[in-house]
């Protein structure tokens, strides 16, 4: 097979693996369950024995096995997880709520009303609050320009991206910056927009 891009995902170690663990080429080539980057023809192409082979399609097997009972017992929180990863991958595009809607497999008027009974938020709301996060913890952890930062966050009016950060954070982009508790604040803003923790 040929090679392909992927990365190991860090993940639990499982117990009773066995030799696929105990192989120091192997270890970490079985993906977490949410791996974004999971390549199954990369993993495969690296294991060259039954040995190795059984415990793998073990954990792939359970994995497909909860994947299976969390969509059966939470539908709605699955596609809505869906959702919001989307537009985590895509902060600086410009996305609409039927572009998300379709990439969670849900109707538009089925996706606003999930989004408002789950998280209590519009999808304007929801996208503005995780663009807001993400421009907290550019600012927090890098010397990227405000500009740049408002870009990457889908801002092309710098002007408009402080009057919405503002407004989120009670602080300009600058001004939260140069606080010495920056990355304290910004970490407090984003465990408050835990969305995953709201759809679940």
């Amino acid at each position: 097979l040929p090679p392909t891009a992927w990365t190991p995902a860090p993940r639990v170690p499982a117990e009773g693996v066995g030799p696929i663990e105990e192989d120091p080429e192997l270890a970490g080539l079985v993906p977490a369950k949410r791996s974004r980057a999971y390549d199954m023809r990369k993993v495969l192409a690296r294991i060259a024995d039954q040995e190795s082979l059984a415990p793998w399609l073990c954990e792939m097997l359970e994995q497909l096995i909860d994947a299976i009972k969390d969509n059966t017992r939470h539908p709605n929180s699955v596609q809505l997880a869906r959702a919001i990863e989307f537009m985590e991958d895509r902060l600086a595009e410009d996305l609409s709520r039927e572009e998300v809607a379709r990439a969670a497999g849900l109707s538009p008027g089925h996706f606003s009303h999930l989004m408002r009974a789950k998280t209590g938020w519009s999808f304007i709301e929801l996208l503005t609050r995780l663009r807001v996060d993400r421009a907290c913890h550019l600012l927090a952890h890098t010397d990227h320009s405000l500009a740049r930062i408002a870009q990457d966050c889908s801002y092309s009016d710098q002007s408009y991206f402080t009057r919405v950060f503002r407004k989120r954070t009670g602080q300009t982009p600058g001004g939260f910056r140069n606080s010495r508790t920056a990355a304290q604040k910004c970490q407090t803003n984003t465990q408050e927009s835990k969305l995953h923790a709201a759809v679940s």
